[in-house]
């Protein structure tokens, strides 16, 4: 279940991705990406069981599935401290978001050097790919994402800014009156400053 310092040993390929990975500070997790989504938990043993993830948004209720068995959970994410807690239903865990972006994450437990790879299930199929390929697969999902905001013209009217969710959208929609209504206020406060200072006077 977990990549472990014994397998970097024997696959030093595997760890330095992980720690390019790691360093690219791509740790925020998006709601829209997460929520409702099939997770893998990627195992080195193929032929072994493996379980699914789906983190809901009622209640941060977790559905751990394993062969049809539902065990339910919770889950958290601490942003100030960018950990996400995991209860599968037996037993909680912190873990430490090393890597998150469309195609899957990176967890590592809490002081410890133990992976949880999670691939999101899709047309790529990640989870039965080696390791090396699916954190390629992460760090071209990742340059995607940065495509998408360097470089562009951030002219309202401008077709060729993409979002990356529907939240980003909105707040990009309501920046403009966002900011005429900041500069509203500060004008209102301003003068009625003034207008203290001339009454006291």
């Amino acid at each position: 279940m977990y990549v472990t310092k014994s397998y970097f040993n024997e696959h030093l390929e595997v760890q330095k991705e992980i720690e390019r990975l790691s360093l690219l500070h791509q740790n925020s997790v998006h709601s829209s990406k997460l929520l409702e989504f099939s997770w893998i938990l990627y195992n080195l043993k193929k032929e072994d069981y493996t379980n699914t993830y789906i983190f809901r948004e009622k209640n941060n209720e977790l559905l751990v599935v394993q062969d049809g068995e539902v065990q339910k959970g919770k889950w958290e994410v601490l942003i100030l401290s960018n950990s996400i807690l995991i209860n599968d239903g037996k037993v909680e865990m912190l873990y430490n978001i090393d890597f998150f972006c469309d195609e899957g994450m990176i967890l590592r437990k809490e002081n410890m050097q133990e992976y949880l790879i999670l691939v999101k299930r899709n047309k790529n199929q990640w989870e039965s790919k080696d390791l090396l390929e699916i954190f390629n697969g992460f760090y071209l999902s990742y340059e995607k994402n940065q495509r998408r905001f360097d470089n562009i013209d951030l002219e309202p009217n401008n077709s060729l800014i993409e979002f990356e969710d529907i939240t980003e959208f909105r707040e990009y929609s309501l920046f403009p009156y966002v900011s005429i209504l900041g500069t509203i206020l500060l004008v209102i406060a301003i003068v009625v400053f003034v207008i203290f200072k001339l009454w006291s006077a």
